[in-house]
């Protein structure tokens, strides 16, 4: 009898104890989800932050490459050089030698035109087998390769053939070079010269490692980097590797889709998980790869993992605890009735209630550290849509409207502009140093923000500033000049820091904020800066309009961008504002208006070095004359611009085609697979599942849902016509993992129900 009245009272006690841990589940998964949601977010922000570090280094090379491209066109347009390309060995003393010492004279200009340039170049004349470096001129191709430059891995016939073989720029990989007597290792830049009508001409420079070192360093203070460059056909050019990682093994070429810029993917090599980053250049058919051990890529996402687990255990074992105690509490009533009436049992001792201040204080801490996690992952994500909005990197009014109500920002304003700000140093500071002082100013900046400023963004020296006007009026414009040279005041109480600022236009419109911003560089650049002032981009003296063309390279890469994604509309917005800010805003002179047609017109040739342009309009470029009245050229132009946008828009609507047609007959092939979904065909075609929603819709008209619940139906009434499987079987046969949710579907399209529509089916037979 005893064992039965302990038997009762625990089952009580159980009882109550299973109530309480099934009223615990609900906060416990509550947090996990929470948790998890928050390691979602840090995993994206760290791959967003790998990118944005990948990204630095190939606009860094893309940077000095188009520096590079500036100094081989204008040597492509250089008058003398058709003469010179004439002249094979002069006599001592003649005419001819004159020429060479002009020509050399011009050549040291050009080395010299540019402070951020520190690579000498190579005119190699193939016909006339002649080579001008420096202020020297070397007749006899073959000897000045023995003598004065040799490759270790080239003999002279290979080598020449080689820098001559393509009409277009391409690079040699890495490797020792002999360049006048030193030993350098380099990575070579072929520039072929395609204009003038005198014999094969090729420059040649070199890009030293030590220079693709500091690219691939850039800001990033992890020093241990894998970093690759290469071309798309898989060849390596240049590495940057802090451990033993054979390029080869990554195979990228095979694993990168051919339309995407940049992106990621996971993959195992030699038994360790790897997060590969890559990039392509905006100019070149470059590859930039970084290799980053899962362990490191995901450090910030592991941690946050652990908090996860380490909270859910914190709050089981609390929960626990506090069940047994509530439960015990609430158990002792009816274990006092169950003691009267079995009065030779005796009571059950109860536990106090016990305050566990650790585990409490632990989930405090792991709260807080949510909450900062959750704040700095919306800043950074916030920092990312003000990049991409200043860059112009949305694809229309639409995605920057969504993209802005996830990040719930209100750009509901009337008008809104651009102010971009730098900082200098008076004295040579550390880099560490300059670092924690822009910080400290960016937050005391930040302190004293005025309503009308939207958002900022910090990067290296500049801090960019969105604006958002109710009135385009001067007390407008006022309170931001104000605003700037307040700030600038207080900056300057700092003895070795000052500041510049230029400010871009007002504009009515969200998808015109990247010209205001691109106007607000542009003066920052050509005249604030210089003066260490703040200055409106309307207010730039005339006199230095008519000496610099407009023409940013921010705007180059959109409008290489635009071209190749085959957006004519943003195509022809960029050329119109190109147009107004050249041709109708500044008087240019006639060499200036030059430079911008030759500019223009090598933006042409960097599109056209992608194989999907037909040659002809490469050859249609070259023949463009840019002496003529800059209207008619800029006209001409405009023109080419549109018609290379229609041919990519073409080929993107083939493109858009062919994938739609893979993704149905993967439908179609794989439909009876319960798993089928958004997110196992997204996985499939290497889509994100919002992007391929939006994709699949667009190429059908309906929700992938809706198309593949009406194939796997109509597959179904196939099978019920063939009266070979009940309907269970027909429902496991077309993908339905439950015979009531191919009932509902069944019934929703074809309002009947299956097995109605079955007897309608031998009902008609029947009747024939």
């Amino acid at each position: 009898m005893r064992d039965r009245k302990v038997f009762i009272t625990k089952r009580i006690f159980f009882r109550f104890l299973l109530q309480f841990v099934a009223f615990l589940l609900f906060p416990i998964i509550f947090a996990s989800n929470l948790y998890l949601s928050s390691a979602q977010q840090a995993k994206q922000s760290c791959i967003d932050s790998s990118l944005i570090s990948l990204r630095h280094v190939r606009n860094e090379f893309d940077n000095y490459v188009n520096a590079l491209d500036q100094i081989a066109t204008q040597l492509m347009f250089e008058p003398k050089l058709d003469k010179i390309a004439t002249i094979s060995k002069p006599e001592y003393g003649s005419r001819q030698v004159h020429y060479i010492q002009e020509f050399g004279e011009s050549l040291k200009a050009k080395m010299s035109s540019s402070k951020h340039i520190d690579s000498n170049f190579i005119l190699l004349l193939k016909d006339v087998s002649a080579a001008y470096y420096r202020e020297n001129a070397v007749f006899n191709l073959e000897f000045f390769y023995d003598k004065f430059l040799n490759y270790n891995n080239y003999t002279y016939q290979e080598w020449s053939d080689i820098i001559f073989q393509s009409s277009r720029p391409f690079f040699l990989p890495e490797s020792q070079i002999l360049y006048d007597g030193v030993n350098i290792s380099a990575m070579t830049y072929v520039f072929p010269i395609t204009a003038g009508y005198t014999g094969n001409k090729t420059v040649l420079f070199f890009i030293n490692s030590a220079k693709l070192e500091e690219f691939c360093k850039g800001t990033d203070s992890n020093m241990n980097r894998n970093l690759f460059i290469s071309g798309s056909d898989g060849e390596m050019l240049f590495k940057m590797v802090s451990s033993d990682i054979e390029f080869d093994s990554l195979n990228i070429t095979s694993r990168i889709d051919g339309g995407q810029v940049e992106g990621f993917y996971f993959d195992t090599v030699e038994n360790e998980k790897y997060m590969i980053v890559y990039a392509r250049s905006q100019f070149k058919d470059i590859i930039f790869t970084e290799v980053i051990p899962q362990s490191v890529a995901m450090n910030k996402v592991n941690n946050i993992r652990k908090m996860t687990w380490y909270m859910v255990i914190a709050y089981f074992i609390i929960g626990i605890i506090s069940a047994v105690s509530f439960a015990q509490r609430n158990s002792k009533p009816v274990n006092e009735v169950v003691n009267k009436l079995m009065p030779f049992l005796q009571k059950l001792n109860n536990t106090s209630d016990e305050t566990h201040s650790n585990e409490l204080d632990y989930i405090r801490t792991g709260v807080d550290y949510l909450k900062n996690t959750v704040q700095q992952t919306y800043d950074e994500l916030k920092d990312i849509f003000l990049d991409r909005l200043f860059n112009g990197s949305f694809n229309n009014l639409e995605d920057m409207k969504q993209a802005g109500e996830k990040l719930n920002l209100n750009m509901n304003g009337s008008y809104y502009c651009v102010a971009v700000m730098e900082l200098f140093f008076s004295n040579s500071e550390d880099e560490d140093t300059q670092k924690e002082i822009i910080q400290n100013t960016y937050e005391q900046l930040l302190q004293n923000l005025p309503e009308f400023v939207f958002g900022r963004v910090l990067r290296k020296y500049k801090i960019s500033l969105l604006f958002m006007l109710k009135e385009n009026d001067k007390n407008s414009l006022d309170g931001i000049m104000n605003f700037l040279l307040k700030t600038k005041s207080a900056i300057r109480q700092w003895e070795e820091i000052d500041a510049a600022a230029g400010v871009g236009r007002v504009v009515s419109t969200i998808t015109d904020i990247q010209f205001s911003y691109e106007q607000a560089l542009f003066t920052l650049n050509n005249a604030a800066k210089e003066n260490q002032k703040v200055l409106q981009y309307d207010d730039l003296p005339s006199s230095s309009l008519e000496n610099i063309f407009y023409y940013p390279i921010e705007m180059e890469h959109k409008l290489i961008n635009s071209t190749k994604a085959g957006d004519r509309e943003n195509v022809r917005l960029i050329l119109d504002t190109i147009y107004k800010e050249n041709i109708i805003k500044r008087k240019l002179t006639q060499r200036v208006g030059n430079l911008l047609m030759g500019n223009l017109q090598s933006t042409l040739l960097k599109i056209c070095a992608d194989s999907s342009v037909p040659q002809e309009y490469s050859q249609k470029i070259k023949r463009l004359n840019i002496n003529m009245p800059q209207p008619i050229v800029i006209d001409e132009i405009i023109k080419i611009f549109l018609e290379i946008c229609e041919a990519y828009s073409l080929k993107k609507a083939n493109q858009k085609v062919n994938l739609s047609n893979k993704i149905i007959n993967f439908v179609k092939e794989h439909y009876n697979d319960p798993m089928m979904g958004v997110p196992m065909v997204a996985g499939e075609f290497n889509f994100s599942e919002s992007y391929f929603s939006q994709f699949f819709k667009e190429c059908t008209g309906q929700n992938f849902s809706v198309y593949l619940e009406k194939y796997r139906i109509e597959k179904a009434k196939e099978l019920i016509c063939e009266d070979k499987y009940d309907l269970e079987r027909i429902a496991i046969m077309v993908g339905y993992n439950s015979s009531n949710t191919f009932r509902r579907a069944f019934k929703r399209l074809e309002g009947v129900s299956p097995s109605t529509y079955k007897q309608s089916i031998f009902y008609k037979k029947a009747l024939e």
